[in-house]
């Protein structure tokens, strides 16, 4: 759970600061990275391995050394490929849009476009996310959540 709230807290920022310091070589890097992950979709371990790029290669557009420096520490933390084997052809779809509208302001230059754009608050892509994470990790589910959330009975706010 606190990885994909640092990941929330985190990406947009990033993503925000991309946009404004991207150079045509980052932008470029990061169009071949999204053309990569759409071709490999469907296979958890190469689209693991270039999603994971894909977010490092942003973190290298903000040319901030510390954020390039604790990214790998903080994705280190989890185990994306046994996520990503279980999400559904909707967190695929998300997926794939989502990197190209990041893409397309960071390539615009739109700071405040890519800070607000997919990757803030919960949106269905980090839903699953996050379902698809307790599930990998063999978590107990409760469902006291009016929208129908699954949460695990540690981090229930309604319990």
């Amino acid at each position: 759970m606190d990885f994909f709230e640092t990941r929330v807290m985190l990406e947009p920022t990033m993503a925000n600061y991309a946009a404004q310091r991207a150079t045509a070589e980052d932008v470029e890097e990061l169009i071949e990275l999204d053309r990569i992950i759409n071709q490999n979709i469907d296979d958890a371990d190469l689209r693991t391995e270039y999603d994971q790029e894909f977010h490092y290669a942003i973190s290298r557009a903000t040319k901030n050394e510390f954020v390039i420096k604790i990214l790998p520490i903080i994705y280190s933390g989890m185990n994306m490929s046994s996520i990503f084997k279980l999400v559904s052809d909707e967190v695929k779809d998300y997926t794939i849009n989502d990197h190209k509208l990041i893409l397309e302001f960071i390539k615009k230059g739109d700071a405040a476009g890519a800070e607000a754009g997919p990757g803030k608050g919960e949106t269905p892509k980090r839903k699953l996310s996050l379902q698809a994470f307790l599930w990998a990790q063999d978590e107990e589910f409760c469902d006291c959540h009016p929208c129908g959330w699954r949460a695990t009975e540690s981090v229930c706010i309604e319990a």
